[in-house]
This record gives structure tokens, sequence and C-alpha cells, in this order.
């Protein structure tokens, strides 16, 4: 047993501490370069936890996973999936604190008389004034609610406030400001709630805002933060905007978070949440290594020098075009790539209605003034990261079982017809909303697979399996349509209707089975 434990510390957990420490000091530095010192890019807290968890992920699977084969597996080897993921969160994590730390270490800090001086020099990531009036009287002020939560069962309420910096109490008359002080407040309300509830709700909220903004000391701070993406910075000046005070001018309006700590201190807390959680990280990865056992036959490889496939001679049959699977992979791309350049120029992975609709959303009295492109491009933009990951893993599966049946160009001609009805049938049944994704092309494929198992040209083999995966793929995004709130049923109907109507015509070009 000791000897066990010995083995996979010196061939699972050295190479994890190894793993991890490459991970952070690669990702530290592209951080450190990209973001802060070339500012190619400011990215919101949801860019920076998925990229981090896809990067570690990343590592993690192909650097570990040989090792991770020395363990053994029963009926259901799920809990493998646990190696992967404990280390994978926790060096997410871990990044997201390094880069606190590498924004707030590698900082200037600018000591300035008055706000007014803030137009004369270089912008820098912190600034303390010797003197500054916050005036409350000229705030501007953004409201936004958002859908958030498991199922979308919650509603959040959020309050921007940006206040005039202003260099003296009689300096109150509106005009050009350079420095604004940032303050927030959220709260959230169930989505089961009514109408007239929530209304109740949120003007309880509103209210409260702005008491607790009245009451609250503003001049307490040592120094201010210059506001980033992750901290609501599109908000803010949204926010500035809408004040008295704003002027527009070529330069966004500068915000600024009070900090109340000495500046000396502000690198002490992401560094001690830095090391604990990569500590916590490795302490459990250790408590987990007592449970497994090592697999007798995968040890006897490992000592004759045998190595697992590698991860991309596993993966390439799926992700590249071969025979019977060829336009799949090129629309999993072409939506994979939208998506990723949609999150690139909007800073985000989930988008508001408006962004949409400038990237092409389906939307009726748009399509009605003749942008009938709509139609399709819609199927191939999706409202978030869950969004795109959902539909693309069911995109990938059923192409794969598809594919080869009916073939790429009858697939592919299918899937475009089936979106375009899909998005007709949408904007009939709600025109005054924004629609997005490819669930209606795949629904049509969901009707393409039950007009094959109707068919008597496809084997019975085939119909057998055409029936239980598809079914169930179907049947669960059916049900999550119905209970989960935003889900544009009308697509999901249209395209399976328009799936099994063409369905049923590609069945009549398939060849007789021959007995």
């Amino acid at each position: 047993m000791l000897n066990a434990y010995l083995f996979k510390l010196r061939y699972i957990f050295l190479p994890l501490v190894a793993i991890s420490l490459c991970f952070l000091a690669l990702f530290g530095l592209l951080y450190g370069v990209v973001v802060l010192y070339w500012k190619l890019y400011d990215p919101t807290f949801a860019i920076h936890y998925w990229v981090s968890f896809a990067f570690s992920g990343l590592m993690l699977v192909v650097l570990l996973r040989p090792r991770l084969k020395l363990l053994r597996r029963g009926a259901d080897d799920r809990w493998v999936t646990l190696f992967y993921l404990v280390p994978g969160i926790g060096l997410t994590f871990a990044a997201l604190f390094l880069g606190d730390y590498l924004r707030a270490a590698t900082g200037q800090l600018t000591t300035l008389s008055r706000p007014s001086l803030v137009l004369n020099q270089p912008t820098t990531r912190f600034y303390a004034f010797q003197h500054a009036y916050p005036y409350k009287a000229g705030i501007g002020v953004q409201t936004t609610n958002t859908v958030t939560g498991k199922n979308n069962n919650t509603l959040q309420l959020d309050v921007y406030v940006a206040c005039p910096l202003l260099d003296s109490p009689a300096d109150t008359t509106p005009h050009a400001v350079p420095a604004w002080l940032a303050w927030h407040e959220q709260e959230s309300m169930p989505m089961s709630l009514s109408d007239a509830e929530k209304e109740i709700r949120y003007r309880q909220f509103i209210a409260r805002c702005d008491s607790l903004f009245q009451q609250a000391g503003l001049t307490g701070f040592t120094y201010l933060t210059h506001a980033t993406a992750e901290d609501k910075l599109q908000e803010f000046q949204t926010a500035a905007r809408n004040s008295p005070f704003y002027q527009s001018s070529t330069s966004a309006p500068l915000l600024l978070l009070p900090q109340s700590k000495p500046f000396q201190e502000r690198i002490y807390a992401p560094l001690l949440r830095l090391g604990l959680s990569l500590g916590i990280t490795l302490g459990v990865y250790l408590l987990m290594l007592l449970f497994p056992r090592l697999s007798a036959l995968e040890l006897m490889k490992w000592q004759k020098g045998q190595r697992p496939a590698s991860v991309w001679r596993e993966v390439a049959p799926y992700v590249l075009p071969r025979a019977g699977y060829q336009v799949t992979p090129l629309l999993l791309l072409l939506n994979s790539v939208v998506f990723v350049v949609m999150v690139f120029r909007l800073g985000d992975v989930s988008f508001q209605a408006s962004d949409l609709l400038a990237w092409g959303g389906n939307y009726g009295p748009l399509i009605q003034a003749g942008h009938w492109w709509r139609l399709l491009a819609s199927g191939f933009l999706h409202g978030g990261l869950m969004h795109w990951l959902q539909n693309m893993v069911t995109l990938g599966l059923m192409g794969w079982l598809l594919e080869r049946l009916v073939g790429p160009v009858r697939l592919v001609l299918l899937y475009l017809l089936c979106i375009v009805g899909a998005s007709l049938l949408s904007t009939w049944w709600h025109p005054d909303t924004v629609s997005v994704g490819a669930s209606g092309g795949i629904f049509g494929l969901f009707g393409l697979a039950a007009a094959l198992v109707l068919s008597p040209r496809v084997p019975a083999d085939e119909r057998s399996v055409l029936l239980a995966l598809p079914g169930a793929l179907c049947a669960i995004n059916l049900l999550l349509g119905w209970i989960m709130p935003g889900t544009d049923n009308a697509a999901h109907l249209g395209g399976l209707a328009c799936g099994l109507v063409l369905g049923t015509l590609v069945t009549r070009l398939l060849p007789q089975p021959t007995n």
C-alpha cells in the first residue's frame, strides 16, 4: 500500500506540481505581456475565467492523462474526471488571483494635488489626490438586469454610479470632468415572482441604493484604482455619460474605484489567495490519490516503456474531416470561429440582445424590412458560452450519426434549410424577440433521424441506433426548452418539422437496401 502511494506521488503528484507551476508561469507571462504591457486586450472576469479554465484543462489532459491511465478503472470510470476537474478548477482560480497580483504589483501610483491635473498626465493604474471632492448631485446612473443562476431562475439587478471628482466644493458648475468615482450595488430576486412583485422589489432596490449612496462616505479612500473590464468598466462609463457633467470627447471617461487600505498592502491579498488556492488544490489531490488503486496491466506497460496514444490521435477522428464525416467538422468550425470572434470583439462570453442583433440575430421587424439574410445568419450566432457548447456537442453527435447515411451534400442542405425554416416560425411566433442559435438546424437533424427511422430503406440495425441517441437528445432538449426561460421553442419546433418533411424527401433518394 505504501509503495503504491509513493509510486503515485512520484509519477502523478510531482508531475502535477510541475504542470501547475509551468501553467502559472506561462499564464502570468502571457497576461503580463498581452494585457499589462502591450495593453492589447482588457479581459472581463468571464473571459479571464474561461481562458484560464481552458488553458489549464488542456495542459492537464495532454500532460497528465498518460499518468492517470495508471489508475485502475471499473465498470464506471467517470470518477477519473475528478482527477482532471479538481486541479483544473484550482488552477483556474490561481490564475485569476495571479492576474490580480500582477495588476497590483506592476501598476504605477500617480499622486496629484487635484483631479483636474489628470488631463495633463499619462493614464496609470493607481491615483492619489491630495484634494478631491465627490459631487453627489452630479452623478450618472446605469441600471442593468440579468437572468442568471441554474436554470435561469434568478434575476440580478445592478446599479452603477459614476460620481464626478471635482477639485473643490465650489466647483459645481457642469463642465468636462477628467475623473469619476465608481460605486456599485447589487441585488437578486427569484424569477418565479410575478411581474407586479418584481416591479415592487425593483423600486425598493432603487430606493435603497439611493439611500445607501447618499449615506456613503466617498472621501475616506487612501488611493484609487483605474477600473478595468473585470470591474464592469463599460457599465460605469455608460453611467458617466448619463451625468449632466459628461461632455463627449475622444477619450473615454476615467473611472476610479476607491480603496481604503494602505497602498503598500495592495499585493498581499491576491498573493495570499494565490498561495491558498494552489496549496488547497495540491493538498486535496494528495488525499484523492489515497483511494484509487493502480492498474496492474497499465503498470506493466508503463514499466516496459509503453505509453498511451496521444490525445490528438484519439480526438482527431472527431474533429477532422474524413469519409462519412466531412461537412459536420466544417459546421462546427464555422460556429466556433464566429463565437470566438464575438467573444474577443465584445469582451464577454455572454452577449446582450443588442449585440446579437448587430451581428445578425433574427428579428421580426428587420426581416420584414428586407434583412432576409438574418434567417440564416442567426443560426451561426449563440447567446453565450453554455449555449454554444451545448449546441456544438449535440451538432457533433448528430452529424457523426447522420452524415454517413445521407451524404455530406444532403446533410448540409437540410441543415441550412431547417435553420431558415426555424427562423421563419420563430419570427412569426414572437416577432419582437431577438433569436439566435444553431438549435433550429440541430432539431432539423432530429427530424431527419426520425424520418430515417420510419424509412424501410434504412437497415434495421441502423434504425435502432437512430432511435436511441437522437430520440434521447431531442426529448432532453425539448424538455429543457419548456423549463428554461428565454428558450426559443418556436425555432425548435420549426426546425423539427422542417427536418421531418425534408428528411422524408431525402430518404426517398437513398438506395434500396440489399438482402
